[in-house]
C-alpha cells in the first residue's frame, strides 16, 4: 500500500570495489533480486590479471603486491614465460623439453623494519631448457633492508613490475600470487554498498453507473433483483479485471522478454503423442519443464526459485496429467484469472488473456523485494455519493489508483506448448488435428 501518490522502493547492493583477477569495480555481489557470480580468488592471494598491449611492450607493472617469487607464469602467443623466484623471467616454446625444480625457501626478517610480517616463502626455482627473457622486481615493502644474517630482503620500495628484452603484443593473463598477509598492504580487495531505489507513480482507473428511478423501480418490481446492486457489483468486477489482467499481461511480456532463445528451447513442450505411449504418460513428461524452469531461476539469481505459474486455458489440458497436481475445489464461476490449482508448491493461475500454449513462472516472494513485480495500491477502491436528479436519472462512481511495477525480471521465465492437441483415427482414416502454440 502506497502511503503517497509517489514514492520509492528503496534497497541496499553489495558490490566489489576492486579490480582483481576476473572481478571488476561495480561488478554485483548482491542485491535483494539476485547475487553476482562469485569469483572464488578475489579475497584470496591468486591472481589472474588481463592486460591488453596495442603496441610492442617491455614493461610491465603488476597490480598486486608484492609478488610472491616464484609464482609468476604468462603466456603469450606459443611462448610460456614463468620467474625462478631470484628476479629472473625464463621463456620456452610449447613443446620445449624444459625441467623445473622447485625450493621453498622461508625468508629471514629483520625485525628492526618492523613492516613485514607472515611473509610467505619464496619459490626458487632452477630452470633448465628456457631462455633468460628479462627481469622482475617483486615490490611493494616499505623499506628494503638486510634481513638476518645479512640475506637482503625480497621486497623493495617499487611496485612489482615484469621487465622483458623483446616487447609483447595483444591480451595476456598474468597468473602470480601476492602476499596478502604482509604489511602495509598495498592494496585490499574492497566490498562496496549502495542504497538504490525504484519510483512508484500512482496511476488511475474510474468508472461511473447511470440508471433511471423507473428502470430500477421496474427491476425490482417485475424481476425482483436490485439494479443498484447488481450494476455496483459489475462495475466493481470490471475494475478488478482490468486490472488483473494488466498485471498478468505485464508478467507474461516481461517473462517472454527476457527469455533467451537457449531457454526458450528447454522450456517448450511438444504435446503431440509419440508412438508407443500414452498420452497420459506423455503428458507427465511435462514436469522436466517445470523442473527446468526452477533451474534457469535459481541460477540466474543464485537465490529463488518460481512459487508460480501463469497458463493459457489449453496449458491446463497439460497440467492436468502431471502427478502433483491438485486442482482447485469448486470452481464453476470466475471472472478473469482465476487459480486453478497447485502443482508441487506452485500455484497454478489460469488468463484468458494469455495466447494459446503459452505460460511464464514467475515468483512473489514474502516481501516486495522478492518479488517480480509489485501491485502498490494507493487509493483503494471507492465509490463516490450516490446521486439522483430530478429526472430520475442516478448515478455512482468508482476511483483507484496505484502503481504496477516489475521489480526483477530474472524472476521470470516464459514457455510454450506446441503441437497437435488431439489426433484421431489411424494413418489410413481422417485426422483431426487442432494446433496451438506460437
Amino acid at each position: 500500500m502506497m502511503s503517497s501518490m509517489s514514492g520509492y522502493i528503496n534497497y541496499l547492493e553489495y558490490s566489489y570495489g576492486s579490480n582483481k583477477g576476473k572481478t571488476s569495480v561495480g561488478d554485483l555481489i548482491e542485491n535483494p533480486f539476485a547475487r553476482g557470480k562469485v569469483d572464488t580468488d578475489f579475497t584470496a592471494n591468486k591472481v589472474d590479471e588481463s592486460k591488453t598491449f596495442a603496441e610492442s611492450t617491455t614493461s610491465i607493472a603488476l597490480q598486486w603486491g608484492p609478488v610472491v617469487p616464484g609464482t609468476v607464469t604468462f603466456k603469450v602467443g606459443t611462448d610460456n614465460y614463468l620467474d625462478d623466484g631470484n628476479g629472473k623471467i625464463y621463456k620456452y616454446a610449447d613443446g620445449a623439453t624444459v625441467s623445473v625444480v622447485t625450493n621453498l625457501v622461508t625468508e629471514s626478517v629483520d625485525p628492526n623494519n618492523g613492516h613485514l610480517e607472515g611473509v610467505a616463502p619464496r619459490i626458487v626455482k632452477t630452470i633448465t631448457g628456457a631462455t633468460e627473457a628479462g627481469s622482475i622486481v617483486y615490490g611493494n615493502a616499505a623499506t628494503k633492508g638486510v634481513g638476518h644474517a645479512g640475506v637482503e630482503q625480497i621486497y623493495d620500495t617499487t611496485g612489482p613490475t615484469i621487465t622483458l628484452t623483446t616487447g609483447i603484443t595483444g591480451t595476456v593473463t598474468f597468473a602470480y600470487n601476492y602476499n596478502n598477509v604482509v604489511i602495509p598492504q598495498n592494496d585490499l580487495p574492497i566490498v562496496t554498498a549502495e542504497m538504490k531505489g525504484m519510483p512508484l507513480l500512482a496511476k488511475a482507473r474510474r468508472v461511473a453507473i447511470y440508471y433511471s428511478q423507473i428502470a430500477a423501480f421496474q427491476a425490482k418490481q417485475d424481476y425482483g433483483f436490485d439494479l443498484q446492486d447488481a450494476l455496483s457489483q459489475r462495475a466493481v468486477a470490471e475494475l478488478n479485471y482490468e486490472i488483473d489482467t494488466e498485471i498478468v499481461n505485464l508478467l507474461v511480456a516481461t517473462a517472454e522478454d527476457n527469455t533467451s532463445p537457449t531457454e526458450l528451447a528447454e522450456l517448450t513442450f511438444d504435446r503431440t503423442v509419440p508412438v508407443g505411449i500414452s498420452m497420459a504418460q506423455h503428458f507427465e513428461s511435462f514436469a522436466d519443464v517445470v523442473e527446468a524452469a526452477r533451474q534457469i531461476i535459481y541460477v540466474r539469481t543464485q537465490k529463488f526459485s518460481p512459487n508460480y505459474m501463469l497458463i493459457a486455458p489449453d496449458v491446463l489440458r497439460v497440467i492436468s496429467f502431471l502427478n502433483g497436481f491438485k486442482p482447485a475445489e469448486g470452481i464453476t464461476r470466475v471472472n478473469g484469472p482465476y487459480q486453478a490449482g497447485t502443482y508441487n508448491g506452485i500455484k497454478i493461475f489460469v488468463s484468458p488473456s494469455i495466447g494459446a500454449g503459452k505460460f511464464a513462472f514467475g515468483l512473489n516472494g514474502d516481501d516486495m523485494l522478492s518479488s517480480a513485480a509489485v501491485y502498490a495500491p494507493y487509493l483503494p477502491i471507492l465509490p463516490t455519493s450516490l446521486l439522483q436528479y430530478a429526472d430520475g436519472g442516478t448515478t455512482q462512481g468508482w476511483s483507484t489508483m496505484y502503481d504496477l511495477k516489475v521489480l526483477n525480471p530474472l524472476l521470470l521465465v516464459a514457455g510454450k506448448v506446441e503441437g497437435a492437441s488431439r489426433v484421431y483415427g489411424t494413418s489410413t482414416s481422417p485426422v483431426y488435428t487442432s494446433t496451438v502454440g506460437g
